[in-house]
């Protein structure tokens, strides 16, 4: 039967530090009231002995609220007329008078701040997250703080309270319905047994659309980051947005070469912490809340600092490497690194990261992985100087001093040598070019030089005066005349001339004058040459008016 009662009044405790409505009415009730859960708490509960981790990594010690005796001891409180066989309530009811009977006094305040932090919706109800900072979190007397709920719309005449809880820790999970077109504001008081710690504190009005979950991912910012346990930590801040509040339960993402997940409860510390990073490390963290399916959202990219960046001890610089060569393959155009590292425990944890440079320019990077101690390096035509760089890195990514090596390629380059070919080609095209333009200028300056000079001679003998003409007449029909050139009376033609002469003799007299006039009885023939006659000699012509003559065939006829 006892155990029965007990876990009723362990029922009846959970509702009234979770949000079980008062009295609000009652001003006196209520302060009675928290000065005698206050003293419980100092009675049953005088240390903090529960622990809390917080995601921020922060250590906050709180009471036990789940303790026996302080559950009946409150029970006592609430219910001060309430009778029961157990001490504990009959020490709450005593508490409580004694607490309704002394007057308050006002202590130094413990309160900075109340605030939303985080929600998650139902059908029925909405669990509001709230969140206490305190002024002094070392403070090694016990009190509770009290959380009201205030309302206001414009069906109320004004702000009108609707809920209180009581809470030993520095949050406060409410369970409420928001109504619709209304605001809410969360009110805080914090009380000893012997007094009020402070004045009220509120939190900003809340509209009822803010006070439902945001699926959005959260806004993160890199805040902080340190060396320990030889590792990296990071603290992330997180902001909500505008709108409303983000879902409680997160799933964070942390990308580097692996992608690792995992979900978190959002608390009232804001903060994220990420421990056992490895230093010089690029990460990509986002989150989205757990209730979504949707992960590929944009998150913030962080790098970590180097291990020399947070200490110049040698723990930053693990052993370098030992005994580096190098072989040149002049055939294969390549070169062969070869180095020894100590033997150690964990030297299969260990990597090695090449850098090849020539002129400073990388031309190779590599990381060596494993028990692998050789590396092969492509020149790919380059010659000249050549500087090897290894570096031991360990799981941590902690980074030994550089080991150099230099080396000079004297194989030739192959691209070299078809530049120079192709350069060479094209200068030997260019030479055979000007030498033939300078053999085609040459002649054509002295074909120039003969045409003037055969020019100058052919004028010479055109200069020499021709022959007048010498026309005669021939009786054709009323009389036409011939004309024939002095140049058909050479000796070559005399013969002709002489048959013409005998035709003629049956008209008028030849005559001689190049300047005689032109009667329109003769028609003139100009001789221009003398071809040979033909086998009668004559040649048969149609005058204009179609009467047809016969002439001998001497010269051409125009």
């Amino acid at each position: 039967m006892a155990t029965v009662l007990k876990f009723a009044s362990f029922i009846l405790l959970l509702l009234l530090l979770n949000g079980a409505e008062s009295s609000p009415s009652n001003l006196q009730h209520h302060v009675s009231l928290a000065r005698c859960l206050a003293g419980c708490a100092a009675k049953y509960t005088p240390d903090r002995t529960v622990e809390r981790t917080l995601l921020s990594g922060e250590k906050v010690l709180e009471r036990n609220e789940s303790d026996t005796d302080f559950q009946l001891c409150s029970l006592g409180c609430e219910m001060p007329v309430f009778g029961a066989p157990f001490a504990g309530i009959h020490i709450g009811k005593d508490l409580y008078r004694t607490a309704k009977e002394l007057a308050i006094k006002d202590l130094p305040p413990v309160i900075n701040s109340i605030d939303a932090v985080c929600i998650e919706a139902q059908d029925e109800s909405t669990t509001l997250l709230l969140g206490l900072d305190l002024t002094d979190k070392d403070i090694n007397e016990p009190f509770i703080c009290s959380i009201d709920v205030w309302a206001e719309s414009l069906s109320l005449s004004g702000p009108v309270l609707v809920d209180r809880g009581y809470t030993l820790k520095t949050r406060f999970s409410l369970k409420y319905k928001f109504d619709a077109h209304h605001s809410y504001q969360f009110r805080a008081a914090c009380y000893s047994f012997d007094g009020k710690l402070g004045q009220e504190v509120g939190s900003e009005w809340y509209r009822d659309d803010q006070l439902s979950a945001d699926r959005a991912p959260l806004n993160i910012i890199l805040e902080h980051q340190e060396k320990v346990n030889g590792q990296v930590s990071i603290t992330l801040g997180w902001s909500k947005t505008i709108s409303s509040l983000p879902w409680c339960k997160q799933k964070i993402y942390l990308t580097s070469n692996d992608t690792v997940d995992w979900e978190v409860s959002l608390d009232e510390s804001k903060k994220i912490a990420l421990n056992n990073l490895n230093f010089g490390t690029t990460y990509l963290v986002k989150s989205s809340p757990v209730t979504s399916s949707d992960n590929d959202v944009h998150g913030m990219k962080f790098t970590t600092k180097t291990c020399q960046a947070f200490s110049n001890s040698s723990y930053c610089s693990p052993l370098g490497v030992e005994a580096l060569y190098h072989f040149i393959d002049i055939a294969s155009d390549r070169i062969i690194i070869a180095w020894q590292y100590p033997a150690l425990e964990n030297v299969e944890e260990m990597a090695f990261f090449i850098v090849v440079r020539t002129a400073d320019l990388v031309i190779h990077q590599e990381l060596v992985k494993g028990s692998e101690r050789t590396a092969v390096v492509n020149l790919n035509g380059r010659r000249g100087e050549y500087e090897v760089e290894v570096v031991a890195v360990d799981s941590k990514n902690r980074r030994s001093p550089p080991n150099v090596t230099k080396f000079h390629h004297p194989g030739s380059n192959r691209k070299d040598w078809i530049l120079t070919a192709l350069s060479l080609i094209v200068c030997l095209i260019i030479l055979i070019i000007l030498i033939l333009s300078f053999t085609l200028a040459r002649k054509l300056r002295n074909g120039e030089a003969q045409t003037e000079h055969s020019l100058e001679s052919g004028s010479h003998i055109h200069q020499q005066p021709s022959p007048p003409a010498i026309y005669f007449s021939t009786p054709l029909n009323g009389g036409h005349r011939n004309t024939l050139p002095k140049s058909c009376f050479r000796n070559e033609n005399r013969e002709a001339i002489s048959e013409i002469a005998s035709i003629s003799s049956i008209s008028e007299p030849m005559k001689t004058s190049a300047s005689m006039d032109i009667d329109e009885r003769y028609f003139i023939f100009p001789i221009v040459s003398t071809p040979s006659i033909s086998e009668n000699g004559f040649k048969t012509s149609y005058l204009p008016d179609g009467e047809k003559i016969t002439v001998p065939r001497i010269g051409t006829y125009l």
